[in-house]
């Protein structure tokens, strides 16, 4: 296994590019293969930090919702009792964990105002998700670059972070799964005298799973979006290390690693942000509507370069 240091610092673009290259491990052919990119004006870590967390899963989401009746679906039990027997009718994942209920809030008012409005709950979740709505699903991007941007977006002292993570295992099938699927305790309930469902199977082993929507805008294509599902949505990713695990994967055998943090300082997004300018990185090209125009013409033509 490499012995790699999982946060470096960074300090240009041409110098994160030397990072991800670093003795060809994340060769141009394989960074979008293995791994996903995620960029914060906030680290992780610290009091102040961001955790890798949804936003349903955060205090300003519905973390008290979810504290309160438990981030999992439920089942119902009932009994009936007559002189010969008692009779115990369970239905499987009846009630619904908070954030769920409000997104299907969501989806009853969000139809009148779309006339192509997705019928598909993974397409509806992605697409909650894209306007606001608080969901466990979290933002990734394909393109390392893409993450930087949006690590230097807002000019502060605070040191951002761009994350590299490695891709779960557990990949959603939109015509296969249901958000229940999702669940590394899904085992526990496959009744032996059952037959096992392979498309349930695959995606058993994690609370946490990647899912690649269509582009249901030029954002999302552009920003080459992809998203972690999160079973758990109060629990924030945090690598194999300091989850005590070791991953059976030729990614994680070169890197010793599922998570990689690179370091920008406050002081160099301002530089940073202006090389990926340069290259065609702005708001323009990873918003290209009329908010993302005014917003890269606001910012070229007001002396920040």
């Amino acid at each position: 296994m490499t012995e790699r240091n999982t946060t470096t610092s960074i300090v240009s673009v041409s110098n994160f590019l030397e990072q991800l290259n670093m003795d060809d491990y994340l060769g141009a052919s394989s960074i979008s293969d293995g791994w996903v990119f995620r960029g914060q004006i906030r680290r992780r870590s610290g009091n102040d930090g961001w955790p890798l967390l949804p936003k349903a899963g955060r205090s300003s989401g519905f973390a008290r919702g979810l504290n309160a009746l438990g981030e999992s679906w439920r089942d119902s039990v009932s009994t009936a009792t007559t002189r010969e027997e008692t009779i115990t009718d369970i239905t499987r994942n009846f009630f619904q964990p908070y954030d769920m209920v409000v997104f299907e809030e969501w989806c009853d008012r969000a139809i009148a105002y779309s006339r192509d409005f997705p019928s598909s709950a993974w397409e509806r979740l992605a697409l909650a998700q894209h306007y606001g709505l608080a969901t466990r699903l979290l933002d990734w991007s394909e393109s390392p670059l893409v993450a930087l941007f949006f690590a230097v977006e807002a000019a502060s002292e605070q040191q951002g972070a761009v994350y590299a993570f490695l891709r779960p295992r557990s990949i959603v099938n939109p015509d296969k799964h249901i958000f229940t699927d999702i669940t590394s305790s899904t085992w526990s309930k496959f009744s032996s005298d059952e037959p096992l469902d392979p498309h349930k199977m695959a995606v058993s082993s994690s609370d946490i799973a990647i899912y690649k929507p269509r582009p249901l805008d030029r954002r999302m294509l552009n920003q080459r979006a992809v998203f972690t599902y999160h079973a758990k949505p109060l629990a924030p990713i945090i690598s194999s290390m300091e989850r005590g695990a070791q991953l059976n994967s030729s990614e994680f055998s070169r890197f010793g690693t599922d998570l990689m943090e690179f370091i920008i300082d406050g002081a160099q997004k301002k530089r940073i942000r202006n090389e990926l300018s340069m290259l065609g990185i702005d708001k323009e090209t990873l918003f290209p509507d009329l908010d993302g125009l005014s917003s890269h013409i606001n910012y070229s033509r007001s002396g920040n370069p």
